[in-house]
């Protein structure tokens, strides 16, 4: 008997952390956290806007307000770093 006693109890513990865990993963409307996730909410107002750029040398996006921006032949190239607008003024090929 007490061999199955310890058995319901580990099985018992197990519900509760499967359940406990199970709570972090959504929000209190019920929907998955990521897809209300503030800062996907802000990519996608930048990108409606036309407020991100693509980094040429990195191919990330980056907005305007925090991008390293260089102007060459009358375009404005914008950058996520100091250091890929570098490489793009040495003349580095872009994606």
């Amino acid at each position: 008997m007490p061999g199955l006693m310890t058995i319901l109890f580990i099985i018992l513990v197990l519900i509760g952390l499967f359940y406990f865990l199970k709570s972090f993963g959504k929000s209190t409307s019920g929907q998955p956290r990521f897809f209300r996730s503030p800062s996907f909410d802000k990519i996608r107002r930048e990108l409606d806007k036309g407020e991100l750029h693509k980094d040429p040398i990195s191919g990330t996006f980056v907005s305007e307000s925090d991008a390293i921006v260089v102007e060459k032949g009358g375009k404005k190239y914008y950058f996520a770093s100091e250091e890929n607008a570098e490489r793009f003024r040495r003349g580095e090929p872009v994606q």
